[in-house]
């Protein structure tokens, strides 16, 4: 899919599969969080989180901007 992928480092773009499409913007070592949508183009959004950052923390600033209310983390 489309998308731009700097081997070992980071990657951003798009991914295809069984359940719809993926957008992904990932840093290597670097913890993600991921938000399962309910609807529109992507099924899922992946998202690093910032160097020190906490991921509960981004996931909440995520949802804000978005105008959604976020679930409880996935065990």
């Amino acid at each position: 899919m489309a998308g731009v992928s700097f081997v070992g480092r980071a990657v951003l773009g798009t991914r295809r599969h069984g359940d719809g499409f993926d957008f992904c913007i990932l840093h290597r070592d670097r913890p993600a969080v991921r938000m399962d949508m309910a609807s529109g183009r992507f099924s899922r959004l992946v998202i690093g989180v910032p160097e020190g950052g906490d991921e509960q923390a981004e996931a909440a600033k995520i949802a804000a901007a978005a105008g959604i209310i976020p679930s409880a983390p996935a065990s």
